[in-house]
């Protein structure tokens, strides 16, 4: 939330929340490879990121006056050129095992064999009408993730409210909780996936020009075929809470991720 020039988060002390305290060296590693990020305010113990007697923590950063991304042509080529440095910024850093989730533990196949769509609910239907078709993906990840190099930070979550500009420039890049160790490719794939979707979808231009000033700097077939996999896991996740857990908390979100997997096709 805002406080007058300033942006203030608090995050919910969690057990699986064990990274906050890497945000000030991410941060630090991503300005030197010149990636501009909202720095944040010290407190009056000169740290920047501030532990309570809760466990929870919070951090200050500068609250900056900006645009976020809203599809230009302009604005998808800079992206393009951050996403190139993004890949290998963080090479090297120690990632937490919070940081190491989802994708160490992430068993697509496990969770669609659990999956038993037996009642005649709306949700059920759906279901069943797309669970051949996620097995098969759910196949092809399970045969690539040997050959994934599970060992670096990559942001997976570039969608347009996480890059702001201003004056037709990158301003920040927003946030550091989506810094996971996921598979570059698929970090790459569905980050492009989201910000051309907003290009599209904003009739800032179509899918061929999309394309065309993409194809000179990244393999198509390649974004589609390794983007798909984090809207497999995002249904996964969904499945597993519904079916296994009966949390229906997500459920609302099954459209969505089923229809950005054809979107992805077309979009690529």
């Amino acid at each position: 939330f805002r406080v007058g020039p300033f942006y203030v988060k608090q995050i919910k002390t969690n057990p699986k929340i064990d990274y906050v305290e890497s945000f000030e060296q991410i941060n630090t590693r991503l300005c030197s490879r010149q990636i501009p990020t909202t720095q944040f305010i010290q407190n009056d113990r000169g740290q920047k990121i501030t532990k309570l007697s809760s466990g929870d923590y919070f951090y200050v950063q500068e609250f900056l006056e900006a645009d976020f991304y809203s599809g230009t042509a302009v604005e998808l080529i800079q992206a393009c050129g951050l996403l190139h440095t993004l890949g290998s910024a963080l090479d090297g850093m120690t990632p937490t095992e919070g940081q190491r989730q989802p994708y160490a533990s992430l068993r697509p196949m496990h969770v669609l064999t659990s999956v038993k769509p037996e009642s005649s609910s709306a949700f059920d239907g759906v279901v069943d009408a797309n669970l051949s078709m996620l097995i098969e993906i759910a196949k092809e990840y399970e045969d690539e993730r040997p050959r994934f190099a599970l060992t670096s930070l990559q942001h997976y979550d570039l969608h347009p409210h996480n890059l702001f500009f201003k004056n037709l420039q990158i301003a920040a890049l927003l946030d550091l909780e989506s810094f996971r160790v996921v598979p570059r490719q698929v970090a790459l794939g569905f980050n492009l996936f989201k910000l051309g979707r907003k290009s599209v979808a904003s009739r800032k231009m179509d899918i061929a020009e999309f394309q065309h000033i993409i194809k000179n700097q990244f393999e198509l077939r390649e974004l589609a075929y390794f983007g798909r996999f984090e809207l497999l896991r995002r249904l996964c996740t969904i499945l597993n809470l519904h079916y296994n857990e009966h949390n229906t908390e997500w459920d609302a979100d099954l459209h969505k991720h089923l229809n950005g997997l054809a979107e992805m096709v077309q979009l690529f």
